[in-house]
């Protein structure tokens, strides 16, 4: 009986991992770990995915292809933004998500650009980044 409660917490645990800290697409196999933030963080990363999913798909595969993992702690972006470090290839940074869904994918959607630009041995390019995360903006809100 102690075996089935132990195990019964385990799995429990497991289930509250997976659901918080891992964002999975069957359909595509798309695999992203969420590493959480200790600042506050108004929106949830998996409704972010969800919602570039839906509203800009091409965007979305690039996620899926170029990024395994999204670390919601500021590392060298700033409190509002995000970055891309070429040391850690298919890792972006995501900084306080600003309580705008729609910026927040915008700022993954930057980052990826850098992920992409790293893959590619591309010098990395703001102007190209800003106007990515631009063009998601444009996709997914009217005005």
């Amino acid at each position: 009986m102690k075996k089935l409660k132990l195990l019964l917490l385990f799995l429990l645990f497991g289930l509250f991992l997976y659901s918080k800290f891992y964002y999975y697409d069957p359909g595509i196999n798309c695999k992203i770990t969420i590493i959480p933030a200790f600042l506050p963080s108004n929106n949830n990363t998996k409704q972010i995915l969800k919602m570039i999913k839906s509203g800009a798909p091409d965007d979305y595969m690039r996620i899926c292809k170029y990024v395994s993992v999204i670390n919601k702690n500021p590392s060298c972006g700033g409190f509002d933004g995000g970055c891309f470090q070429p040391s850690k290839p298919r890792t972006i940074y995501i900084g306080n998500d600003q309580s705008n869904i729609a910026m927040s994918g915008a700022i993954i959607v930057h980052e990826v650009c850098h992920a992409i630009q790293a893959s590619e041995r591309r010098p990395m390019s703001e102007r190209e980044c800003y106007a990515a995360g631009n063009s998601y903006l444009e996709s997914v809100t009217e005005y």
